[in-house]
């Protein structure tokens, strides 16, 4: 049966006004992350100011999609959700939501707007700012019931595949797949507790979205790199992870197929290559677009946001 995967919408904000409130801080040219980083480690971003007309807001200088998605995600592990920024390349929206669904483990979607600068009612300068929405309800119960799983699941003399196998044993044996989703209409309730790890972890039901980001959740938590694959083609999600320098494709949903039997864990589709996974001819990526990502897509930005760049 196919699992459905909720597309976050997202939403276009313009902004007419003079100058947006961002708070000042110290000018400095790059910011680089620390080398013991778990995404992005040692990558640096480029830091711009515009003049005096924007003399307390410090902009990032943005290439692509790709490094605007991995400059949001550092942002917001930072606390810190709304950045201004400049590009001359021609940025989809669409497609920085797929790039940062693929570190995130909880819902969100993004609101993108134009900064202005007016004099006399004429425009002297624009830029753009991108903001994060995420749904952060439930984080503290969420995060408390992952570190108790992880406590409960791993030692220190497991290998990297040993702590994969189980987390991806717990979710199977533990979540139901809700079935009920199946017949609601998804456009009201994007905010359904299916769709996110707390559904997966704390009330031990979710659909293929929440399977995925509960495992990305412990990953993350035991240093270990993984994703998150969406295709919206066959409405689906599920995970991607290194092992000993190879990425790998599992699916703890497909594995946990309906109707559900407690204790009852299946290895289908678990630490496969890319090749292996497609050949049940179930599985597809979406064809690369200016709104979709495909394969080649999604395996370079985890290369890119997990690769560990030189001083």
């Amino acid at each position: 049966m196919r699992k459905k995967l909720l597309i976050l919408a997202l939403s276009l904000l313009l902004s007419g006004c003079s100058l947006w409130p961002f708070s000042s801080e110290k000018f400095e040219e790059t910011w680089t992350i620390e080398s013991t980083q778990l995404v992005a480690p040692g990558h640096t971003f480029k830091r711009i100011q515009l003049g005096s007309f924007f003399s307390k807001t410090t902009h990032y200088s943005v290439t692509s999609e790709q490094e605007l998605a991995l400059l949001l995600y550092k942002n917001y592990e930072a606390g810190k959700t709304e950045i201004p920024y400049v590009s001359e390349a021609d940025i989809s929206l669409q497609r920085v939501y797929l790039y940062l669904d693929i570190l995130m483990d909880v819902p969100f979607s993004l609101k993108q707007g134009i900064i202005e600068y007016k004099t006399a009612g004429s425009v002297q300068y624009k830029t753009m700012y991108i903001r994060i929405e995420a749904d952060e309800r439930y984080n503290a119960e969420v995060h408390r019931v992952a570190n108790a799983v992880i406590d409960s699941l791993i030692t220190e003399n497991m290998t990297v595949t040993e702590k994969v196998e189980a987390i991806h044993d717990h979710l199977v044996k533990t979540i139901a797949y809700d079935e009920s989703v199946l017949q609601l209409d998804l456009s009201r309730y994007v905010d359904h507790p299916s769709f996110s790890a707390y559904g997966a972890l704390n009330l031990k039901t979710a659909v293929c979205s929440g399977y995925a980001r509960a495992f990305l959740l412990l990953t993350k938590k035991l240093d270990i790199k993984a994703g998150i694959i969406s295709s919206q083609s066959i409405q689906h999600a599920w995970n991607i992870v290194e092992i000993n320098g190879e990425w790998l494709y599992l699916d703890a949903t497909w594995n946990d197929p309906i109707p559900d039997v407690p204790g009852r864990v299946l290895r289908t589709y678990f630490l496969q290559t890319r090749r292996r996974f497609l050949s049940d001819r179930e599985h597809q990526f979406d064809v690369s677009s200016e709104n979709t990502l495909d394969a080649e897509d999604h395996e370079s930005f985890v290369k890119y946001a997990y690769s560990r760049m030189s001083d």
